[in-house]
Formats: structure tokens, sequence, C-alpha cells
């Protein structure tokens, strides 16, 4: 490993690839992490909720891909600010679509 921290490095693949299956709803959100601590929060307050399958963050671009059900992003928005107003951070419903182009262009 080479250790270097480049601030321009790419964004991690995870996140620009991905794929819905068949029935399965994706929605993107922009959560203020700032640490693996604040992604575990993340999944663990959303894994809590039914019919929410993949959580995946990013805390270098604060962003938060679900993959469900179709599961009311209200809810999602709802339980995470909880956790948001409590610790300081944000929470944004991103429009479909957006979270592909941001990540790509980071």
């Amino acid at each position: 490993a080479s250790g270097g921290r480049s601030p321009r490095s790419p964004a991690p693949s995870n996140l620009s690839v991905v794929m819905a299956a068949e029935g399965e709803k994706v929605t993107t959100l922009r959560v203020g992490m700032t640490c693996g601590g604040c992604a575990n929060s993340v999944k663990r307050i959303l894994g809590k909720i039914d019919g929410i399958g993949e959580v995946e963050t990013d805390v270098e671009t604060k962003m938060v891909v679900v993959k469900h059900n179709g599961v009311d992003e209200a809810l999602m928005v709802t339980k995470l600010k909880k956790w948001a107003d409590a610790s300081g951070k944000e929470v944004t419903l991103l429009p479909a679509g957006s979270a592909e182009a941001k990540v790509e262009g980071a």
C-alpha cells in the first residue's frame, strides 16, 4: 500500500455502479457523515426499516445509496433526521439519477 492519499482520488466504484434488481428501488441521500462511526449509524438506522435491503455509504462524498422494495423515502429521511439533528448533521434526499452524476464527476 502506498499510504499516500490524494484529495483528487476517484470516488469508490461501489456507489457509482448501483444496479437495482427487478422490482427493487434505489434511493440516494446526502448525509453529513464525517467518519466511519457516522456511516455505521446510518446503516444501522436504515437497516431497522422493513423493506430496506442494502445500504452503501461513502463518507468522503457523503453519499448514501439505499436499495429497497419501495419504502417511503420520507420515512428514511425522518429516521435519519432524528440522528442528524442530535449530532449536528444534515440529511438531503437527492433526485433519482443524481448519485451517478455526482459520484462520477467527483
